[in-house]
């Protein structure tokens, strides 16, 4: 984010990191009911977009810090960015996952940022301040920027940044990286992956690379749609995957809002066996959210009335929102990365003899990357063409 000048749920033992983890989902479903549609693959992370914004929102003030809030759904809480760190730390110490959570600020070296900020964002955001001269080498800091965050997520998101996104007058860039990898509680065996027919939106069929294996799984179903989730190793991370029951159904946004996923959440049950068709997929997206976070009711942020005081002295408003994430699923796992920039600138197997399930993935479907301690989402995304058979 960049500023120019101007199943179980954590309720009984965290109920700090379930608030937070509430308010991620809130603004996630929000989102994604703006940016979703189409025919395109697409990939985000609400944890990192979210996390970037709750961030920023730390140095804002009056009208733009109540815009922000009702945007990002915070908790009514006097340490609500205390509560986002330590739902942080949580998930990184998440057993078996590799899940990394980096956030940093580059200030131009000629910004009086206001201490108090500095410490709050360095204690509940591990977020450092690096000094970079925007002024004179806005190139250079860029590239300096892109290379963190190439670096926080193993070199999946690279040049966050374009050319045309840091300018001589850009003053402050609020960062944050998110990465994931984990392994299948049970992998899928290469040897099963196969051509499968896969039908797309428009109803035209491609030939798929695509998983199966029968085993245990939490399932649903109703009228619209069939969902599993599917495990990662240590138990406390999933995949789920939702898959509708017509192709094109999403080709608009918003085929599942926040209370229709919490009811799939709730009427998933545990099969003996259900036989799962999963494409391999490997999806990214970048998304410019200015417009969009103004739409949804944040505009004043992003104008020349914007209060940032709580974190500079200079008057400040936010420029760009820029947000790009990548999702690779196969045989042995998933491995996903996103980064959030915000820039501020001045103002101006064998079946078994009981008839299992069927999760056939043969047609467009979701995908919600979750921490099952708190069902928050930390990626999603929608395949509505995934990898061709070669």
């Amino acid at each position: 984010m960049q500023l120019l000048p101007c199943h179980q749920t954590a309720a009984a033992d965290n109920p700090a990191a379930a608030a937070v983890a509430t308010a991620n989902n809130a603004f996630a479903f929000a989102l994604l009911n703006q940016v979703e549609g189409g025919e395109d693959n697409f990939a985000c992370s609400p944890l990192s977009i979210w996390s970037a914004l709750t961030m920023t929102s730390a140095g804002a003030e009056k009208e733009t810090l109540a815009q922000m809030r009702k945007v990002l759904h915070l908790p009514d809480s006097n340490d609500v960015h205390e509560q986002v760190g330590a739902w942080s730390k949580a998930l990184q110490a998440s057993e078996k996952v590799e899940i990394r959570i980096a956030n940093r600020l580059w200030g131009n070296k000629t910004l009086p940022l206001k201490e108090s900020f500095l410490k709050l964002t360095e204690k509940a955001y591990g977020a450092g301040l690096e000094t970079v001269d925007f002024a004179n080498q806005p190139d250079a800091s860029r590239t300096r920027i892109n290379e963190w965050v190439a670096q926080e997520t193993k070199d999946r998101i690279k040049d966050l940044l374009k050319p045309e996104d840091i300018r001589p007058d850009t003053r402050l860039v609020l960062t944050n990286a998110v990465y994931f990898k984990g392994k299948w509680l049970r992998p899928f065996d290469a040897h099963s992956t196969a051509s499968r027919t896969f039908t797309l939106a428009t109803g035209k069929t491609i030939e798929a690379k695509s998983m199966r294996k029968s085993m245990p799984l939490a399932y649903m179903e109703n009228a619209d749609l069939q969902a599993v989730r599917l495990p990662y190793q240590g138990n406390t991370t999933s995949m789920i995957v939702v898959l509708p029951r017509k192709a094109d159904a999403l080709l608009k946004a918003g085929f599942v809002n926040e209370d229709q996923f919490n009811a799939v959440i709730a009427a998933l049950k545990s099969e003996p066996q259900v036989v799962v068709e999963l494409p391999r997929f490997e999806v990214s997206a970048r998304l410019a959210l200015e417009s969009t976070l103004a739409a949804m009711g944040m505009g004043r942020a992003f104008s020349d009335d914007a209060e940032f005081g709580a974190m500079s002295s200079e008057s400040l408003k936010i420029a760009k929102v820029i947000h790009q994430a990548w999702v690779k699923v196969a045989e042995e796992g998933t491995e996903a990365a996103a980064a959030t920039a915000v820039t501020m600138m001045p103002t101006g197997a064998l079946l078994p003899k009981e008839e299992p399930k069927l999760f056939l993935v043969e047609r467009p479907f979701l995908f919600f990357i979750m921490d099952d301690k708190t069902n928050g989402v930390l990626f999603t995304g929608k395949v509505m063409q995934p990898e061709k058979a070669k």
